[in-house]
């Protein structure tokens, strides 16, 4: 006999086995609504005019961790993708399952880890594991087929997303990119950029696209607030 604790905190008796809970995660998902919800509603509390130094600054923070989330988490969800599908061809190609696979095989199926794989110089950068799904996978090159996101990519991984991971300590250079990532195109651009890559693919494969590429399913963040304790 075995003893287990009921939904609701009791304690109970049961012969039966006990049902192992697994719980599946769409890191994809996860990752593009995350960088999606932080695209809302910003509350600050009120500054006294002009604004001192200090408030200027606790704007800056709060700018940059909202830009920060919203960047990143939307690189996270293509890359995120990019390897499931990837990792799904390594295993297939390790069973050596048609002719697409045994070429894969041939070339990268001998790594005994898909870590190991990605950790390849030619796969090492995201782009390249695009190409490389790309050409596994009956896809058609961004680069060749729509160039305008391929841009757009490009531009979230370089501009964006490695500024925000590697800030520059030059003042002028961190305010040109500041700049960039939140004024010139918004914060909801790079949710869209990442919804877009992957929508790509789900359009090659002729499948039907899921609901959160292009909109929230679980996750919804009301605000964002800076709090007056730091001031």
């Amino acid at each position: 006999m075995s003893r287990t604790t009921g939904h609701n905190g009791s304690s109970t008796s049961t012969e039966a086995r006990v049902t192992e809970l697994r719980i599946g995660y769409n890191i994809t998902q996860c990752y593009l609504e995350t960088a999606r919800a932080v695209v809302t509603k910003v509350s600050v509390p009120d500054f006294q005019k002009p604004l001192s130094n200090k408030d200027w600054t606790l704007l800056g923070q709060f700018a940059f961790v909202a830009a920060s989330i919203a960047v990143i988490y939307s690189y996270l969800a293509i890359e995120a993708f990019v390897d499931y599908c990837l990792c799904k061809i390594w295993k297939k190609s390790r069973q050596k399952a048609g002719k697409v696979y045994s070429e894969f095989y041939n070339k990268y199926g001998t790594i005994d880890s898909f870590k190991r794989l990605v950790e390849r110089k030619e796969l090492r950068e995201l782009k390249d594991r695009i190409r490389i799904l790309c050409k596994y996978d009956a896809v058609p090159g961004f680069d060749e087929t729509n160039p305008e996101l391929w841009r757009k990519f490009n531009e979230l991984l370089k501009e964006a997303r490695h500024f925000l991971v590697h800030p520059s300590p030059e003042q002028r250079r961190f305010n040109k990119y500041m700049k960039m990532v939140l004024e010139e195109h918004g914060l909801d651009r790079w949710p869209r950029i990442a919804a877009d890559v992957i929508r790509h693919f789900y359009v090659s494969w002729d499948l039907k696209r899921p609901k959160w590429l292009g909109q929230n399913e679980f996750l919804s963040i009301k605000e964002l607030q800076l709090l007056s304790g730091g001031r």
